[in-house]
């Protein structure tokens, strides 16, 4: 933490400067980030209005034409004032009159007709003067009008013959021609039969008009006296051009299709027109991707933002209901973009706007704080005296600013607080050290210092020899009773040397062993208890010149009969002394130690079974169990209120901050600060001590690595560790306490955060 606080740090002014400047940056971000989130939606709603606006006028534009259109073949189809009564007689004239009148009448009509069962037709064809229409039928100049009458003539043995008259806008004749056999046959026409099917109002898919160089759509209805069928034809070419006016300049198009999707009518500028779209074409599967789209969106009415080819666009559809079972479509297509661009400007605007404002506001906010900064060094300084330890002064710093004053007097009473504070815990330190550690008094001196796994208050080890001496007695013995027996030499004193080896491998395993210096792996456990099992004979009481307590421990177990035959190594059930039952009052502390049911367990294969070091489980916990003593014994103490938290800070030295420690298994929200450094100062003590008969001394810059690899796994407390590196309390507790040739270099910076 202390390396924390050395890095390089900025003065005030400039901190608060650069957070201005951030926090405009920041704000003209956000500003500008809503701003384009905003102007996206604003330039789509945009988009959307003016396509859905587009496509509401040209659907009413169509509804009216068809509304007017149907209304006159309903008109025509309904009576039989026409011209047509119960007896199918026609009064041609006043037909044709009729049909004239409503092609004139409605200019977007290419045609009104009446078709019979029997081919004969009554049709005019609003020819308006266009070139196209002229040619196809051969109508001399200034054609507006054609009168075609179909009719079976007995004197052309009943053939369907046509005859044209021509006339002008004011419907003077300009020409006529002679009968001709019929090249159309009415009764096989889209619209008559569609219009034979059912009653009521038809229209007919887009299809070619016969002899006419336009494609269209027909309106029919079935005669209602009569076996005929009145029908108008409407193309859509002069819908293009009011679809062009509709878009007001803007870019897109507008497209009018049937419900399967075939084109009638169209207009799109030439960034959309590629490659260009013709009459009657299936959109759905066209190769000009934005009239793909267009048919994608199926029968569906609304708008939609849609990208196609890169471009984000919308598309906006209406229906036109043109009979009761029949619709057709209009949609109206425009790019989002255009849209976007006068938005852009005011989002330009804005910018500068806030960059002019972080420019302004800059020198003010660097001199303001440089202002505060030196009211504030004063503070810093105080409080870096306070971080070396010097309380010293009585003087009151002062500051015209509410809030730097209050801080001014906190920090002041702070410093007399802590001044206070540290002489109370100087003391209670220096009491501290006399007592951490005090319940060590209660375990036994031979666990304690207990440098091998055999040794109690004296190494057996020294027992266990002699009863491999016995053996190698006994092996010297049988290999002069063969050769007295008549044995050869020469084979008994092989056998003997070979037992002799065999021996002294042995014992050297066992000697190893009981040093507890290396890990004792299943191979190893199993070899120690195939040399326990060689026997030896005992000839002597074993019960002889005990003490009283030893015979008391004894009584429960039946002397053998002698010679005893012994094991070289055993557990006996006299090895082990039971535990006392607890003491009743102990819950009270709260101890959370998992307690062995043996008090000792002085088993020769049981100890040198140990898996690591030295101590048994039982060793283990008589040794932990100094901690318990020492709670036991301070807080039955009738300490001043200075020193109350003595038992606490010499009782948790042996805690952990992950709950792993002894002996109350607290964690690091239950520790306090001195409890955290009594810890670390513990192992580090603990680590350079070389006056241990146990283990030997490690070196300054193993104990720092063992230290660092605690804080790092969250058992010390690492802010305390890195304290005593960045402090040097370190090298000052080595260079007074430790063997000279034990302190080597430590690299700090390799374990500080």
């Amino acid at each position: 933490m202390s390396h924390f606080f050395q890095s390089p740090r900025m003065r005030l002014q400039w901190v608060v400067a650069l957070l201005m400047a951030l926090c405009l940056m920041v704000m003209a971000v956000l500003v500008g980030s809503l701003t384009q989130v905003r102007l996206r939606a604003s330039a789509q709603e945009t988009a959307r209005d003016l396509c859905t606006q587009v496509a509401q006028r040209n659907a009413q534009k169509l509804q009216d034409l068809l509304s007017h259109a149907g209304s006159s073949v309903q008109f025509l189809a309904s009576l039989p004032l026409t011209g047509i009564d119960g007896a199918g007689r026609i009064d041609r004239a006043r037909v044709m009159a009729m049909l004239l009148a409503t092609v004139q009448a409605q200019s977007q009509l290419q045609g009104a007709y009446i078709g019979f069962d029997n081919d004969e037709m009554l049709e005019v064809l609003g020819l308006r003067e266009m070139p196209e229409a002229m040619a196809a039928l051969h109508a001399p100049p200034g054609s507006y009008f054609a009168l075609r009458t179909i009719e079976r003539k007995p004197e052309n043995a009943g053939v369907p013959m046509e005859s044209w008259v021509f006339l002008d806008a004011r419907g003077v004749r300009l020409a006529q021609r002679a009968d001709a056999p019929a090249a159309l046959m009415p009764s096989q026409r889209p619209w008559y039969r569609l219009a034979q099917q059912s009653a009521g109002l038809h229209l007919t898919p887009a299809y070619e008009m016969a002899g006419l160089p336009e494609s269209g759509v027909s309106l029919a209805h079935k005669l209602s006296v009569g076996q005929g069928v009145v029908g108008v034809d409407l193309v859509f070419s002069a819908f293009d051009a009011f679809a062009q006016a509709s878009m007001k300049g803007h870019e897109g198009g507008v497209i009018v299709t049937d419900a399967a999707g075939g084109l009638l009518s169209r207009y799109a500028d030439a960034a959309f027109a590629q490659p260009p779209l013709t009459r009657l074409e299936d959109l759905t599967g066209s190769a000009n991707g934005f009239a793909a789209a267009a048919a994608a969106l199926a029968q569906q009415e609304g708008s939609s933002i849609q990208t196609v080819q890169g471009q984000q666009m919308v598309y906006a559809r209406s229906a036109v209901q043109a009979t009761p079972s029949t619709q057709l479509w209009i949609t109206a297509f425009s790019p989002v973009a255009p849209f976007a661009a006068p938005l852009r400007a005011v989002q330009r605007e804005l910018l500068w706007l806030a960059l002019g404002a972080l420019l302004l506001i800059l020198p003010l906010a660097y001199f303001l704080s440089r202002w505060l900064g030196r009211m504030l060094e004063a503070l810093v300084q105080q409080a870096q005296r306070i971080q070396h330890g010097d309380f010293s002064g009585d003087a009151v710093p002062s500051s015209p600013i509410q809030e730097l004053q209050s801080l001014c007097l906190a920090q002041h009473t702070m410093k007399l607080a802590l001044r206070e504070r540290s002489l109370a815990l100087q003391e209670a330190m220096r009491q501290l050290s006399c007592l951490v550690d005090c319940g060590t008094v209660t375990t036994p001196e031979f666990v304690m210092d207990k440098a091998t796994k055999l040794e109690v208050v004296y190494n057996r080890i020294h027992e266990v020899r002699m009863r491999f001496e016995v053996l190698r007695r006994d092996a010297e013995l049988d290999c002069l009773k063969a050769v007295i027996a008549g044995e050869d030499g020469a084979v008994a004193l092989q056998r003997c040397t070979a037992r002799w080896a065999e021996l002294d491998a042995d014992f050297a395993f066992v000697a190893e062993c009981n040093i507890g210096g290396e890990t004792m792996a299943p191979e190893r456990i199993e070899r120690l208890e195939r040399i326990a099992t060689q026997p030896w004979w005992r000839h002597f009481d074993d019960r002889l010149g005990l003490s009283h307590g030893e015979r008391q421990h004894l009584q429960p177990f039946a002397a053998r009969p002698l010679p005893a035959r012994e094991m070289l190594l055993a557990d006996k059930p006299e090895h082990v002394v039971l535990r006392p039952p607890p003491d009743p009052q102990e819950h009270r502390y709260r101890f959370a130690m998992d307690v062995p049911n043996a008090l000792y367990d002085r088993g020769e294969l049981h100890n040198l079974r140990v898996l690591r070091g030295t101590l048994t489980a039982e060793d283990r916990f008589k040794i932990n169990e100094h901690v318990i003593q020492t709670i036991v014994m301070l807080e039955q103490l009738p300490l001043p209120d200075d020193l109350k938290p003595i038992p606490e800070y010499a009782g948790t030295h042996h805690e952990t901050l992950i709950g792993t420690g002894y002996p109350r298994r607290l964690d690091g929200s239950q520790l306090s600060v001195p409890a955290r450094i009594m810890a670390v100062a513990d192992i580090f003590e603990a680590l350079t001590a070389s006056d241990r008969p146990y283990k030997s001394a490690k070196t300054l810059s193993e104990s720092v690595k063992i230290l660092y690899y605690a804080k790092r796994d969250g058992h010390i407390d690492g802010d305390v560790f890195d304290l005593l590196l960045s402090s040097g309390v370190y090298l000052d507790y080595a260079h007074r306490y430790m063997r000279p040739e034990l302190i080597d270099t430590v690299a700090i910076a390799e374990y500080l955060d």
